[in-house]
């Protein structure tokens, strides 16, 4: 019973700690670096009309993105530039 509540507590966890990740969010410095570009960059995908990066605006705080989104984001731009090469 003790070694079954121990793995119980374990699992739990991990599945806390891994939901606490997932809603952590970034801010545009933090994606402008993972990126490799500049944050005004970032702030112009956010701003754009075709296939913007998915951002909140939280109040005084500024632009938020969580890594989920962004990771999706990213997969979405590898994808559409293979179909459409000339297109950016």
């Amino acid at each position: 019973m003790v070694v079954f509540c121990l793995v119980l507590t374990i699992i739990v966890c991990s599945i806390i700690i891994s939901l606490d990740m997932d809603n952590e969010l970034l801010k545009t410095k933090e994606v402008a670096k993972y990126l490799g570009v500049s944050k005004e960059q970032v702030l112009r995908m956010i701003k754009r009309k075709k296939r913007p990066l998915p951002a909140a605006k939280i109040s005084t705080l500024g632009w938020r993105i969580r890594p989920s989104d962004l990771e999706r984001w990213v997969e979405s731009q590898i994808i559409s530039n293979q179909n459409n090469p000339n297109e950016s």
